[in-house]
């Protein structure tokens, strides 16, 4: 099904996918990680001992909320214009981007071509974030993934890690079977967000799908194009920063090999990671650092391309160079050990 879909920046791409034996393998874009884990990064307490309370509402900011559910919805928007319905969009399906923090929507093992008169020849998604009508296998439309969005930015928006923690279940089924309950017993965290995303949910979880808005009539309200502009110029200034450190890391990977010695000492200081402020930590996922450069053994690059498996054919990487696939050289590390090397008074490694 993804190798039939047209490609899309809030959808995690498809590479290639073969067969071996009876397993079925595919290769996707990378990622950094899924929602999930993020959030746990978020609200995740230092202490082993102490309890995670079930609502940490605080510890989110309402512009995350918002990036979850433009990016998704327009994920959404992009299926259902090609037919296909997601139907088990959660935040273990959700993932971000490397470049921008994008989030992207994976993950498309039930998912089904949508086609008049057969609309309900679906499987039923993960529990906590399908839809009402998926419980009484009725006929369902494509809102329902707008059901299963909203699912998912009323858990982040709430801090919640666990939505059927054993203590609360019923409070995350009151959602689904009893939404007057839950509005009225999340009624003081909800004070914390904008009354704009509070009745954007209380939307998107309407229980009748007629009640509900499909991704497009969402993304066609005033104030969400507003919020997809916003959006849109928050990507941009990510790429921009991710490029402009590829560029200088590289720089200053070429300047450790070619300067000479006496040198090294001052670049040693730039090389070094800065601690994240609290407001970083917080704040949309920070792209990964520059891969290092490396170097491949030939006897290694050779065994590559004369293998016929195809887990072991050497398939190069989009915007990956082919020698940062193994053999990785930690600079910081090599600067360490020099620093070390001088101090006991040994010879530096030739290579340097």
């Amino acid at each position: 099904m993804l190798e039939c879909l047209p490609s899309h920046p809030n959808i995690v791409g498809f590479k290639r996918a073969w067969q071996e034996g009876q397993k079925l393998f595919i290769q996707t874009e990378l990622c950094q990680g899924d929602l999930a884990k993020f959030l746990k990064n978020l609200i995740q307490t230092s202490s082993i001992n102490e309890e995670i309370p079930y609502l940490q509402p605080d510890l989110i900011p309402e512009d995350l909320c918002w990036s979850v559910m433009i990016d998704i919805m327009q994920a959404a928007r992009h299926l259902h214009r090609h037919k296909i319905v997601h139907l088990d969009i959660k935040p273990e399906n959700v993932f971000t981007g490397i470049e921008d923090g994008r989030f992207k929507l994976g993950d498309f093992g039930i998912a089904f071509n949508f086609v008049d008169g057969n609309k309900n020849k679906a499987v039923e998604g993960d529990g906590r974030y399908a839809a009402p009508e998926t419980f009484n296998l009725t006929s369902y439309t494509p809102k329902a993934d707008s059901y299963s969005i909203g699912a998912t930015v009323l858990q982040i928006a709430m801090g919640i890690l666990h939505p059927r923690h054993a203590r609360y279940q019923d409070t995350w089924a009151d959602l689904k079977f009893r939404p007057e309950d839950w509005r009225k017993n999340f009624a003081e965290e909800m004070r914390g967000k904008s009354d704009e995303l509070w009745e954007t949910l209380r939307w998107l979880l309407a229980s009748k799908p007629q009640e509900r808005p499909s991704p497009e009539e969402l993304l066609e309200t005033r104030e969400m194009q507003l919020r997809v502009l916003e959006r849109e110029k928050q990507l941009a200034r990510n790429r921009f920063k991710y490029r402009m450190n590829t560029v200088f890391n590289n720089v200053l990977q070429l300047l450790a090999i070619l300067c000479p010695r006496h040198l090294l000492s001052k670049l040693r200081p730039l090389m070094r990671k800065r601690p994240l402020t609290p407001s970083q930590r917080s704040s949309m996922p920070q792209p990964p650092a520059t891969p290092t450069l490396s170097f491949m053994d030939n006897r290694y690059r050779e065994s590559l391309r004369s293998s016929s498996t195809p887990s072991r054919v050497h398939t190069p990487l989009i915007g990956v160079d082919e020698e940062s696939l193994t053999g990785r050289v930690n600079l910081t590390e090599r600067f360490t050990d020099m620093e070390e090397s001088e101090d006991a008074g040994e010879q530096l490694p030739e290579d340097f």
